[in-house]
Order: C-alpha cells, then structure tokens, then sequence
C-alpha cells in the first residue's frame, strides 16, 4: 500500500498523462475540421484576414500620391483619373472677347471702337513650357469725322467705320505649376504674328491693309475634369497695319487696348 501522501498524487498524475495524450491523438486522427471539412484553425484565421482587407478598402487612408501627383515621373492627377502614365503633350485652346479698343486712321485723332475677336491655338507641352500657333478674327466697329468736299466747300459728317482682321502667328507659353497635377494652373502668353485687315469708312470701298500684331498677356487655367479647363485671361493687344495703295501715300491704322478674355482649354 502506497503512503497516504503518494496516494494523493495519483489523480494529479492521471490528469497530467491524459493531456499529454492529446497531441499524439491528434496527430493520429489528424486536425479537428468544420462542417465542410476545413481545418478549424485555418478557417478563422482566413476569416480575420479577410475582414481586415474589407476593412482597409472601405477605411483606408487616401492614395496621396495619385492626389498630389508622381514629383519622379511628372504624373499628377489629371492621368491618374484616366489610367494613363505619360504627362500631357499638348494644349489646345480658344478665347474670345468683347472690349473697347484705341483705334487711329492715318493722321487723324484716336477714336474709341467696339471690338469682337475670337481666337483660337495650340502648343506642343515641354514641361511647363508650351510652342505653338494660334489664328485669331476680329470685327471692330465705330463712329469717326470724315470731311469730303462739295463744290469747293468742306464738309465734315460722323460716318460709320468698320473691321475686320485676320491674325496668324506663333504662341509661346509659361505655365507656373505642374501641368500635369495642378488644379489651379496660372500662365503667361506671347503671340507675335502678321496681320492682314479690311477697313470701310462711311460709304468708301472697303481700304485692305497688312503689318504686325503684338499680344501680351496671362490667365489661370481652372480644370473641371482630367482634361477640360476654362481660362480666363487678361491680354493687352497692339496691331499696326498699312495700306499699299497703287497711287498715292500708304495709309497707316494702329490699334491698342486691353482685353478681358474668356474660354476652355483642352489637354491632351
């Protein structure tokens, strides 16, 4: 007969055998599996795992990258939203504008006219720096003194005088910004080209006239989607045409003002 205090411990060493048994039983039996024959374990740890991804698509924090724009490859946010790695490479534009302008006929006094020009231009895109051409129309109308003479006596009337020009030239353009990221994209422009014009005064056939135009001026392209903005813009605008009339002295017209613009630009 075992001593009282060894008799204790028997329970004790029953219950210490039967939970080393269990690994081996385990391992005999193989793991314990669910309904569909899954490992029990395995089956909740894909579970969280599953969870935590739904958790993060739904609450993760926001792609700051395709927000601010890739600084290594000059990607931004406008060919994020399309899916498209490679930077702009070219900006068409067109502007229009109704403003009051300077308008001088040879050697007589400065008269103020209406003018309507359109305009309309696009630039290949190196970084922020934009070389193209652009071709503009403009009308112009408004009142000046005309002096004829009937049977040897002067006669001074406001007639009417009217128009219309053709421009064609270069454009160049600074971007301050990152053309490709920015949402607010301020600029500057500068168009030099020859012009070619057809003005009437009163009832005299039309006078043709051709020289230069000069435009300086800036604006803040403001994108409404990845590819569309509208700019508007502030130009200041100087013409100067001569007539080359077969008989008689040349004709000078100069033209001045400046000019609140309006219009889209598209990026592609």
């Amino acid at each position: 007969m075992l001593p009282q205090h060894f008799a204790s411990l028997v329970p004790v060493l029953a219950a210490v055998y039967a939970f080393s048994a269990v690994p081996a039983f385990a391992a005999e039996s193989g793991p314990l599996v669910d309904a569909d024959g899954k490992p029990l374990l395995l089956a909740k740890k894909k579970k969280k795992k599953k969870k935590k991804e739904e958790d993060d698509g739904d609450f993760g924090p926001p792609d700051v990258a395709a927000i601010e724009g890739d600084g290594d490859s000059g990607v931004g946010v406008h060919r994020e939203q399309e899916g498209v790695d490679t930077p702009y490479k070219m900006e068409i534009q067109g502007q229009g504008d109704i403003s009051s302008v300077s308008r001088k006929v040879g050697e007589g006094d400065a008269v103020s006219e209406t003018q309507v020009s359109i305009a309309s231009g696009g630039v290949f895109l190196l970084g922020k720096i934009g070389i193209g051409g652009e071709l503009a129309i403009d009308y112009s109308g408004g009142e000046t003194d005309q002096t004829t003479t009937e049977g040897g006596v002067p006669k001074t009337e406001t007639v009417d005088t009217s128009t219309l020009g053709v421009s064609i030239g270069p454009l160049f353009k600074f971007n301050f910004g990152k053309v490709d990221s920015a949402l607010l994209l301020p600029y500057v422009a500068v168009s030099l080209g020859y012009r070619m014009a057809s003005t009437t005064i009163g009832k005299d056939d039309p006078i043709k006239s051709s020289g230069y135009y000069a435009k300086f001026g800036g604006g803040l392209n403001i994108f409404l989607d990845s590819n569309v903005a509208i700019n508007p813009g502030l130009q200041y605008r100087i013409v100067n045409d001569k007539t080359e009339p077969k008989v008689g002295d040349p004709v000078e017209f100069s033209e001045s003002g400046i000019h609140f613009l309006g219009g889209f630009a598209i990026f592609l």
